[in-house]
């Protein structure tokens, strides 16, 4: 079912009236919705590169500023699914 509240995705994870993109789709770094999301050290998730980019020039987290245990990141496959399934409702709502 696709329609204005997200067809299949889980609620709180739907499309607006206005298309926004959920809060939870959306880097903390960039505020633009993510690509290649990964989670860090500090259990946040972020766009790849914004995080890269970030742990290149400082070693904590963006979130809370405490050090990190480590600078692994581990990609978020379930967040990637949900945003590439609300980007495809999206796509289609546009089109009708």
């Amino acid at each position: 079912r696709a329609d204005s509240t997200g067809g299949g995705l889980p609620p709180g994870m739907g499309y607006g009236a206005a298309g926004e993109a959920p809060a939870m789709f959306l880097c903390p770094i960039t505020q633009d919705v993510m690509d290649d999301p990964v989670v860090a050290a500090d259990g946040y998730t972020y766009e790849r590169e914004a995080i890269r980019a970030w742990l290149s020039k400082s070693p904590t987290s963006p979130l809370t500023n405490l050090a990190l245990e480590h600078c692994h990141l581990v990609p978020n496959l379930n967040l990637r699914s949900a945003i590439r399934e609300w980007q495809g409702q999206a796509a289609r709502a546009r089109q009708q």
